[in-house]
Parts: structure tokens; sequence; C-alpha cells
């Protein structure tokens, strides 16, 4: 398991969440919408020099990421040549610029009819009504027009909230993905 953060809190200057982990940019936050250069940076930089450097499995590798970076999962497992064909999206942050990341997944799904992919999406059941909504959304759409190829894992956690869930829904991905 490799981590990636910014040593600073969310509101900190230092810390690039909001730029790099938003594909659209939005209002609310002056630099976002860095999500496809921070793809890029991921796929073409890092991740060959982790492997490189570390005795890494690829057909063990998953992407994973919660509240915002999860809305950067799921925009990373739908482009053209994804990085990771396994990831973990714990709550993630459809709410993002107006729910953008679902007509993001419409317009593929246009173009695209299937994903081999392995998507678990991780929530607590006390998550706020409309990060639980717009999951919901997230389930339909992909229900209404599945990707051929696509095996999707959803999961509530009961008695857990947006902050305390972190460990169960990692833990339950890790199985979900892994065995």
């Amino acid at each position: 398991m490799i981590g990636i953060g910014y040593g600073k809190p969310f509101g900190d200057r230092g810390n690039r969440r909001g730029r790099d982990y938003t594909p659209t940019a939005a209002n609310e936050e002056p630099d976002s919408g860095g999500a496809a250069a921070f793809l890029d940076h991921l796929s073409m930089s890092l991740w060959p020099e982790l492997l490189e450097r570390l005795p890494i499995a690829r057909n063990r590798s998953a992407l994973a990421g919660h509240s915002l970076s999860a809305l950067f999962v799921l925009y990373a497992l739908v482009q053209s040549q994804p990085p990771f064909h396994r990831a973990i999206a714990g709550a993630p942050s459809i709410w993002w610029d107006q729910r953008s990341l679902l007509a993001h997944l419409a317009r593929v799904r246009d173009t695209q009819a299937s994903l081999s992919a392995e998507l678990y999406i991780g929530v607590g059941a006390d998550e706020t009504p409309s990060m639980l909504g717009d999951l919901a959304l997230l389930d339909q759409q992909l229900a209404a027009r599945p990707f051929a190829g696509l095996r999707l894992t959803t999961q509530h956690f009961p008695k857990r909230d947006h902050y305390n869930v972190v460990p169960e829904l990692f833990a339950g991905g890790l199985r979900a993905l892994f065995g």
C-alpha cells in the first residue's frame, strides 16, 4: 500500500487536493480541475518510478481514495487507458461541480460499451443524506446503462459516517478486490 498525501490539512496552501482530485473546474475552488494532469503524473511518472524501485505486482494493484480522492478514482477508472483496473472509492464526492462526474460517465458510456474493471464503493450508512443520494444516483446510472465487464461492489457500513468509515471501507475494498 502506497499513500500519496500533501502533509497539510485541506484548507492550507500546500494542500493540492482541490486541484489534483477534481476533473472539472468549479467556482468554489479556484485551482480546481487538475485531475487529468494529476492522472498523467501518476501514470507517466510516479507509477513507473514505483514499479522500478519496489517489488510491486502489477496484477495485484489498485487505486484507492476517500471523499474527494474517490472522485478522482472514479474519474481515473473510466479513462481510455486507465493505469489501474481495480479501484476502491470510499464515499466519493459525486456532488462536485453539480455532479459533473455523472455526466462524464454518461458520455463515456455513450462511446464505450465495456469497461474491464473491478470497482468497490464503500460508504458509511450514517453519511450525509446528500452523499448517500448521490451514490444512489451513480448506482442507478450504472444499473440503467451498465458497462460490460465492470464488476461493481457497493457496501454500506452501519453506524459509520464520512470520517470513521475509512478503515473499514479500505479493509472491505481490499477483501472484495483481492480476496
